[in-house]
C-alpha cells in the first residue's frame, strides 16, 4: 500500500507538472491585423501566406471586417514578419503597403480598393 501511494504521488506530481509546463506554453499570442483584401480568393492566399512562416498556429482573414486573426509563438515570428510577408504578395495591410507590380500581378478579383485601408505607409526604398 505504501508503494502504491509513493507511485500515486509521484504520477499526481508529474500530472501538474505536465499541466503548468502546457499552459507556460513559449510566448503564443493572438493578434488582430488589419489586412487588404477582397475575396476567398485573398482569403486563401493570406491565410496561406502565414502558414507559411514557423510558428503560425491559427490564421483566419474575415474579407468583410478585412482583419486578420492570427496565433503564433513569439519566439519563431512576430506580427512585423507576417506583416512584410502578405504585402510581397501583393496585399497592403496596416503597416506596409504592397508594391504596384504585386499588386497588378493578383487576379482581377483579388484587385481591390487600395484607399480602404489608409494607416499604410508606403514602404521606404
Amino acid at each position: 500500500m505504501k508503494k502504491f501511494m509513493s507511485a500515486l504521488s509521484l504520477m499526481a506530481a508529474f500530472i501538474l507538472f505536465s499541466i503548468s509546463s502546457a499552459t507556460a506554453q513559449t510566448g503564443v499570442v493572438t493578434d488582430t491585423l488589419t489586412v487588404n483584401g477582397d475575396c476567398n480568393m485573398c482569403k486563401k492566399k493570406i491565410e496561406t501566406a502565414c502558414f507559411g512562416l514557423k510558428g503560425i498556429k491559427k490564421a483566419n482573414w474575415d474579407d468583410e471586417k478585412l482583419v486578420l486573426v492570427v496565433s503564433y509563438d513569439t519566439s519563431k515570428t512576430n506580427a512585423d514578419a507576417i506583416l512584410k510577408r502578405i504585402a510581397l504578395l501583393g496585399y497592403d495591410n496596416e503597416k506596409y503597403k504592397a508594391e504596384d507590380k504585386a499588386y497588378k500581378s493578383l487576379p482581377e478579383c483579388c484587385q481591390y480598393d487600395r484607399s480602404r485601408i489608409t494607416s499604410v505607409e508606403p514602404k521606404k526604398q
